[in-house]
């Protein structure tokens, strides 16, 4: 179905608001426009959720911040959300796409697996860029 962006992150910001709330957290979404795309708003729901989350369980400060942009290129939007949690290293990076792979002490190691099929399902790409102690940089590539 065709679906806004910017009020799918309107979606996401609000259920996870209290929760970051409650942890001196704070999610920036500066969307001014409208980003059409087609896809299954429940599922990249489910991936935005997933990742946002991951960066309030990251957090190693007393505050974590997470920012979050999109922007048109080409045939494609591009979102990146930026955390400043405890990142991770080179290693740990070449191991997150694998099932059942978690630094978390609780995690299932399903998260980011499966964030990457579902967007793959949306012929876009998700990649991660990390610096330990630094945070972490998600970018998803989404055709219009």
């Amino acid at each position: 179905e065709e679906l806004d962006l910017a009020l799918l992150f309107e979606d996401v910001q609000a259920i996870l608001n209290p929760l970051y709330e409650e942890n001196n957290g704070k999610i920036t979404i500066p969307i001014e426009d409208e980003f059409y795309i087609y896809g299954d708003y429940n599922r990249l729901k489910q991936v935005l959720v997933n990742i946002i989350k991951n960066s309030l369980e990251a957090k190693n400060k007393s505050t974590i911040n997470v920012n979050i942009r999109i922007k048109k290129i080409k045939n494609s939007y591009k979102i990146t959300i930026t955390d400043n949690g405890r990142g991770m290293t080179k290693n740990e990076l070449l191991h997150i796409h694998e099932m059942f792979y978690t630094t978390k002490q609780n995690g299932s190691g399903i998260g980011v697996p499966f964030n990457k099929e579902i967007i793959n399902l949306h012929k876009g790409n998700i990649s991660y860029k990390s610096q330990k102690n630094k945070g972490t940089m998600v970018t998803i590539i989404l055709p219009i």
